[in-house]
């Protein structure tokens, strides 16, 4: 059974959207559920939060949404909440996104369709 999406998100910032993800994926991963944290964020504080501060990881979400990686290679199993897995973020996101705003694919659909290739594999994947 595919796994159940939750996608945090606002337009404004500083409403505990991060916290919150973050927190919500920890409570998933203490029930014993498999769960997938997407970091969706140029910023990348999810990233910072739950596997480096200093650094990301070798493949992010970027990668993954140009077609450069697969998600499965995305995916970042030791984090700092058991439990959860992560597919980190980098500031070069905002970058592709101002070029997927210049063609008539839509970034939605392209996330939703790179997600169905793992959905199987987890009980949550939560979106921030």
């Amino acid at each position: 059974m595919p796994a159940k999406i939750i996608c945090l998100a606002n337009h404004k910032g500083g409403v505990c959207k991060t916290t919150l993800s973050v927190c919500i994926a920890d409570a998933f991963a203490r029930e014993g559920l498999d769960v997938l944290l997407v970091d969706l964020d140029p910023q990348a504080n999810t990233t910072r939060l739950v596997y480096d501060f200093e650094e990301s990881p070798a493949v992010t979400i970027e990668k993954v949404l140009d077609g450069r990686e697969s998600i499965a290679a995305a995916i970042v199993e030791n984090t700092h909440i058991d439990g959860v897995h992560l597919i980190g973020s980098t500031l070069k996101l905002a970058v592709l996104e101002r070029q997927l705003q210049q063609t008539p694919f839509s970034s939605t659909s392209l996330v939703r369709q790179k997600l169905a290739l793992v959905a199987d594999e987890y009980d949550v994947i939560i979106l921030d």
